[in-house]
């Protein structure tokens, strides 16, 4: 039973996909310090043919706060202006017509948690891509000490959620180490996504897009061959 556990980012790259396409369960960590300045609430799309963000307004933003202490502030005006900017710079991609009401379901989701509105967009986005992962939240585990050290924690996830491998993103080779948790009877896994194999437009890297990017310039099909085309290290 594989495991894996990442904040819950606003409609994350490919990558993210792949970890989730990974792992038999995925828990979405947010009751650990938001980042400023990071991809809880936005990202990178491709925005009237310029790399730009689109953030997802939040109250009193603090690294103090936990993730799921972090509040939305977004209104119909917000809502609406993100919409227009989305249709506006993608109407005319292969796939604009499924992939902005898929959009329009994430936007209009209710919530007063980024947390929850930024994980809601990640389950939607597996859904359409027919991922049968499970997801849980951090917060919602029972008997999880906040106070651990950062790999006890996440062993001690693992194997309240009856797994034996955890897996991460290759970024995680400098944080966590295979023989700490081996001892702990937990293997420890990283995925590598094939970076050439993820160019589009020349030099334009879907590797620094929302996949959004990728939905709506590739067919679903080869989106979906994408998510297994990684290495395990």
């Amino acid at each position: 039973m594989t495991i894996a556990i990442m904040q819950p980012y606003f409609l994350p790259y490919i990558g993210y996909f792949q970890l989730i396409k990974a792992s038999h369960k995925f828990v979405f960590y947010d009751d650990v310090n938001f980042i400023k300045g990071g991809w809880i609430n936005r990202n990178y799309f491709n925005i009237s043919g310029q790399k730009n963000y689109i953030t997802i307004p939040c109250k009193e933003i603090s690294s103090f706060k936990k993730i799921n202490e972090v509040e939305l502030k977004l209104n119909e005006i917000n809502r609406t202006k993100i919409l227009k900017s989305i249709n506006q710079s993608y109407k005319g991609a292969p796939n604009f017509e499924p992939v902005f009401e898929l959009f329009k379901r994430i936007m209009a989701f209710q919530s007063d948690s980024i947390s929850r509105f930024s994980a809601n967009s990640i389950k939607e986005v597996s859904n359409y891509l027919d991922l049968d992962t499970v997801f849980y939240f951090s917060s919602e585990l029972p008997n999880i000490d906040t106070s651990l050290d950062k790999a006890d924690r996440l062993i001690k996830m693992v194997k309240q959620l009856n797994g034996d491998t955890y897996v991460n993103v290759i970024g995680g080779q400098s944080l966590y180490f295979k023989e700490g948790f081996e001892i702990n009877g937990v293997k420890l896994d990283f995925i590598e996504t094939n970076t050439e194999k993820f160019l589009n437009e020349g030099s334009k890297s879907i590797l620094d897009y929302s996949i959004l990017d990728l939905l709506m310039n590739e067919n679903i099909d080869t989106v979906k061959s994408y998510l297994d085309d990684f290495i395990i290290h």
